[in-house]
């Protein structure tokens, strides 16, 4: 996982951020790939763009509503109009940058990705 992604600015880009960490490639491409720009992608479009892409995933988000839970090992977090990635531990936020603690008061959902190859 390319990590410099984060170093671009990214406002309003969550959704194509994390796709463009799973699959190693920038968030410019995403938008292009997806034709979907800042601020537009939603939970509706995040699963089409997974799919165009070839991310295997979970079927639907698993609702927490702000309950501490186990996360699985890759997933991406949903919270109240904003998606961040985790993997392995560790949280990639195109607004946050990279942290290992997080405030689960903010989730309400998470979409489990597959990364068995």
């Amino acid at each position: 996982m390319d990590i410099k992604i984060l170093s671009q600015p990214l406002e309003g880009l969550c959704g194509q951020t994390c796709i463009a960490l799973l699959k190693n490639i920038s968030v410019e491409d995403v938008v292009k790939h997806t034709k979907c720009g800042k601020n537009k992608m939603s939970g509706k479009k995040l699963f089409q763009a997974l799919d165009l892409y070839d991310i295997k995933r979970a079927d639907k988000m698993k609702y927490t509503r702000g309950k501490v839970v186990e996360l699985p090992t890759c997933c991406i977090l949903s919270e109240h109009g904003h998606f961040l990635l985790y993997y392995n531990g560790v949280f990639y936020d195109n607004i946050r940058g990279v942290f290992t603690e997080y405030d689960f008061s903010r989730l309400v959902a998470y979409l489990e990705i597959n990364t068995v190859k």
